[in-house]
């Protein structure tokens, strides 16, 4: 199936086929002659690559602002720093229903760094920090006030912070000012802050560069809740039921559960209800009822019509039975990921895929760690 739609994949990451072009057999491409611009020859080469494996996977491709490729802070941060350093470049964040926006946010093996840079607006300017809320700039001898610029770190770091606090997750964070080409003239640094400008930034980067710390399991662990809690805006790309691939861009933001309500003498219809009552957003969760042999399959239909775009996972609450008929009403919709939680009396499909048996366990698994297969099925 993967060969049978490689032609696809090859046009859709835009890779060029070798063409058979006499005039063409004789060109190579020049390389610099200073082992330095051979270095950068070679980062700015791989670059794009990087942009390619940032935002897509084998599944799913993020359609990104084409203004990435020519951002001079992106490469920075991408070809200045060791790979072992993950780059969160100005994500969205999405905490219960706010929405919130970083600059940049690096996780080293050590710490989270979150930076704000000031070299964006400014160069060759002085800055002094007045109090709280404002700060001074001088350049070319005049003079202006703007917003402090630690309360945005410290807007960053709180995001952060939550998240981890959330899971438990047990990483330090730490505020960095990026001033390079500037100078701040301060008496005291707020807690867990550091302003690189133009007077220590040579001994901190060579710091950051001289890093031989390797990728620690505590930083990927950190790396992936925070993943958990970026808002992603992409193309589905799923192996169908047809083995064709489709195409879908969809926002995500809704759970269907589609409930057999006698399955396992109304076990399940209780489970649910009584996790729901705990849950944040309980607006983000729709539930329909089968009332018939084979409602099942055209409640799958009825749902997509109302809720297409908005379908997070469509969760299927019943037994095998119920789960085979929202099976035959999924393979008009191939995109759709389907999660199932058996509470049936022989669960023989659970039992054969060796899926957990424990309603509540299952709910839990599929609402907070989703893992896919090619199928768009939840493996729990």
């Amino acid at each position: 199936m993967l060969r049978k739609n490689l032609p696809f994949f090859k046009r859709f990451f835009q890779r060029k086929e070798e063409v058979d072009d006499p005039e063409d057999e004789d060109e190579v491409m020049a390389l610099p002659e200073r082992e330095e611009d051979v270095k950068q020859f070679f980062l700015d080469q791989v670059f794009d690559t990087q942009l390619i494996w940032a935002s897509s996977t084998l599944q799913e491709v993020s359609y990104f602002d084409k203004g990435y490729e020519r951002d001079p802070w992106l490469k920075y941060f991408l070809q200045r720093f060791p790979d072992t350093y993950l780059v969160f470049y100005q994500p969205s964040f999405k905490l219960k229903n706010a929405t919130l926006d970083a600059e940049v946010i690096m996780l080293t093996p050590t710490e989270v760094m979150c930076v704000s840079i000031l070299d964006r607006d400014y160069q060759d300017a002085v800055f002094y920090p007045s109090d709280d809320r404002k700060w001074t700039v001088m350049k070319d001898e005049q003079e202006k006030s703007i917003v402090n610029p630690v309360i945005k770190l410290k807007r960053m770091e709180k995001l952060v912070q939550s998240i981890f606090d959330y899971y438990e997750v047990d990483f330090p964070i730490k505020k960095y000012l990026l001033a390079q080409q500037n100078q701040i003239v301060h008496q005291s640094l707020p807690f867990q802050t550091e302003y690189i400008d133009q007077t220590n930034y040579p001994e901190w980067f060579h710091k950051q560069r001289e890093s031989k710390y390797p990728i620690k399991a505590q930083q990927l662990k950190a790396c992936e809740k925070m993943l958990e809690h970026t808002l992603r805006h992409y193309v589905n790309v799923l192996f169908g039921w047809m083995m064709n691939v489709e195409l879908v861009l969809r926002s995500h933001d809704m759970y269907v559960l589609i409930i057999n309500p006698v399955a396992g003498r109304g076990k399940g219809i209780k489970i649910v209800k009584e996790y729901l009552k705990g849950v944040q957003n309980p607006q983000n969760y729709k539930s329909y009822y089968t009332e018939y042999p084979g409602h099942a399959t055209k409640l799958v239909a009825q749902v997509v019509s109302l809720h297409e775009e908005k379908i997070e996972m469509l969760v299927v609450v019943g037994g095998d039975g119920t789960f085979y008929e929202v099976i035959n009403g999924v393979k008009a919709y191939g995109d759709l990921p389907l999660a199932f939680v058996p509470v049936g009396s022989g669960n023989d499909f659970a039992r054969g895929c060796s899926m957990p048996l424990d309603p509540k366990e299952s709910l839990r698994t599929i609402f907070k760690q989703k893992r896919f297969n090619h199928t768009g099925l939840v493996l729990i």
